[in-house]
């Protein structure tokens, strides 16, 4: 999963044409909007751990963009997910109506629902592929649910939509044939 979030960075790094994201923010920002919102996702109370930098920098499970951490088989399941500043600076972006690049408020949105529905009681909650297309679908909704207009919605899905189709090319268990993905007109 790491690898293919890294993927998923890249490709928003080369859409946005910035060179990088560690402008993204190096301080803790506040999680209790994003935890009832990521809750909603999950069908469950669930937390959203927003690193700064350094902490992000010293986690060894960190190699992409957020991840659910996992311990060995037969433990509950879990119900937080630790993210780096530039997912929760852009989702924290949508909420608090702030400025932002849009590919830093897609990811951040498109990334924080994908580690909800890992989270979430069901039976693809492991299934990359799966997760990876509710993400997709709900975008939208997520970005309405989170305090964004549906202009602002419209505006971020070709951000969301390019990070979902370099993952499915670059890393296939990203991608579940059966995903009626949304649509984008201009």
């Amino acid at each position: 999963m790491s690898r293919a979030i890294a993927v998923t960075a890249a490709a928003v790094i080369a859409l946005a044409g910035s060179g990088s994201l560690a402008g993204a923010g190096s301080t803790k920002p506040p999680r209790p909007r994003l935890n009832a919102w990521a809750s909603r996702f999950a069908m469950r109370q669930v937390s959203v751990d927003c690193l700064d930098a350094t902490a992000w920098s010293a986690d060894e499970r960190a190699h992409g963009l957020a991840y659910v951490p996992v311990g060995p088989p037969m433990t509950p399941v879990a119900s937080e997910t630790v993210a780096a500043p530039v997912v929760c600076a852009g989702a924290l972006a949508v909420a608090e109506g702030r400025g932002a690049p849009r590919w830093r408020m897609a990811v951040g949105v498109l990334a924080l629902v994908h580690e909800a529905y890992h989270l979430r009681i069901w039976a693809h909650r492991l299934d990359e592929g799966r997760v990876n297309c509710q993400a997709i679908r709900h975008f939208r909704v997520a970005v309405e649910l989170l305090g964004g207009s549906p202009q602002l919605a419209d505006e971020l899905l070709p951000y969301a939509l390019a990070i979902y189709w370099r993952l499915a090319v670059t890393a296939p268990r990203y991608h579940w044939n059966g995903c009626r993905v949304p649509q984008w007109s201009y």
